[in-house]
């Protein structure tokens, strides 16, 4: 009995010819060694699943002299926002036929040894011929480290510090304070409280200046509860103990979560939002939506930080010039947890 005659392997032609685009624009699609409109790099997505294409990477590894892999060093937790990112250089290399390596380390975890633990993952992705390198950096001093390593092959910071010594990708941590801030303000809230974040985090320090801006240009006094220990809920729990005898109406807290213990702890003294006080998230986390009420919130795009991150280290690779800083702008997304001051009585 004869066999099947196997399927013709699908050619970067056919998709081409599919896609109605050329050749040279697919092959920068995979590469991401240029722009690829976001119409037109969704219409060759679809047609790469429609032919079942895959890249040829072996001959390609073996005509550049590359490994195809990537190395992640996420220095970051896995809460919300890591994950994000992580998820989007899943797909950024996906879309650039790269695989990825990821090495995950918490400083809280490795204490002392953290930066010892830093230089021997550093020493594994070169051991292990990667092409090069993302870090998702998002505490003070982590680009002072990196510097130390010598790293050889291109370096991304993915949300990382602007102005460091290499290219870096991020969500406008700022800026989403001065929204969330505003929009307070805007309706009418003159005493605004800011929950804090983690204070040795990069993002809590950016939120916080955001907020401190927008009360300042309001000619209004900032009003800051410092202290969190994380980004979870029960940091919202302990602002909320710490704020009892404080003035306001408007709180804007660093993330999400901090703003879910907060307005759970404020329920349990009989205090709800938005009739008692009005409050602002940052994040946008799915959870968001379904709270009772459902949060105001500043939307930041992790997953874009994460796929882009990886496409600024294939830029370099094929062109062999670095990137500049990549900024992505927040967005507010108001749902059921603001509205206008009403004064008492």
């Amino acid at each position: 009995m004869q066999s099947e005659p196997s399927a013709p392997r699908v050619r970067m032609a056919d998709v081409a010819r599919r896609a109605g685009v050329s050749a040279q624009t697919v092959s920068r699609y995979f590469s991401g060694a240029s722009y690829v409109g976001e119409e037109t790099r969704e219409r060759i997505a679809r047609v790469v699943d429609e032919l079942g294409y895959r890249p040829n990477l072996v001959a390609r590894n073996l005509r550049t002299q590359r490994s195809g892999i990537l190395g992640v060093l996420a220095l970051s937790e896995m809460n919300f926002g890591g994950s994000g990112v992580l998820a989007g250089m899943s797909r950024g290399a996906r879309e650039a036929g790269y695989a990825l390596s990821v090495m995950h380390l918490d400083s809280a975890e490795h204490g002392d040894d953290w930066r010892q633990e830093v230089r021997r993952a550093h020493e594994f992705f070169e051991d292990s011929g990667v092409d090069g390198l993302v870090v998702t950096s998002i505490t003070p001093g982590d680009d002072a480290l990196i510097a130390q390593l010598g790293v050889r092959v291109p370096l991304v910071l993915a949300a990382g510090v602007l102005g460091a010594k290499w290219p870096s990708v991020s969500c406008d941590s700022r800026a989403a304070g001065r929204l969330a801030t505003e929009h307070l303000i805007g309706l009418g809230h003159d005493r605004v409280l800011h929950l804090e974040g983690p204070a040795n985090t990069n993002e809590a320090r950016a939120r916080r200046e955001g907020y401190e801006q927008a009360m300042r240009a309001a000619g209004l006094e900032p009003l800051c509860l410092p202290g969190a220990g994380s980004w979870e809920p029960q940091a919202g729990r302990d602002a909320c103990a710490r704020a009892a005898g404080l003035d306001f109406t408007g709180v804007f807290a660093a993330n999400d979560e901090i703003a879910l213990g907060f307005m759970g702890a404020q329920s349990a003294r009989g205090l709800v939002a938005p009739r008692d006080y009005s409050i602002v998230g940052v994040d946008d986390m799915p959870l968001a939506e379904h709270l009772w009420p459902s949060l105001t919130t500043v939307r930041l795009d992790f997953r874009e930080v994460g796929r882009v991150a990886v496409l600024e280290v294939v830029r370099h690779l094929e062109t062999g010039r670095a990137g500049g800083g990549v900024v992505l702008q927040p967005e507010l997304v108001v749902r059921d947890s603001t509205a206008p001051y009403s004064s008492p009585g």
